[in-house]
């Protein structure tokens, strides 16, 4: 796979989680492995390391955003 390839696919992969964190979902690290047709340990980097900047709650799993900076976003708070 080409260089812009991988590129791609991590945007994407990226966009999706962002698309599903700030819609309140709560995700699961194997559906999104599976998803993404990557490994559970790719999606644990990308949380952890690539989306490090935000509040990301996780349990046996499961990732959601910080319910108070979700509300903070939908009422204007945060910038």
């Amino acid at each position: 796979m080409s260089k812009a390839n991988q590129h791609d696919k991590l945007a994407v992969r990226l966009g999706m989680i962002l698309t599903g964190l700030f819609s309140g979902k709560r995700l699961h690290i194997d559906e999104l492995a599976n998803e993404h047709n990557v490994t559970a340990r790719t999606i644990q980097r990308d949380i952890n390391q690539r989306l490090l900047y935000l509040p990301i709650d996780s349990e046996k799993g499961w990732y959601s955003l910080d319910k108070a900076f979700l509300h903070d976003i939908y009422k204007g708070r945060c910038r």
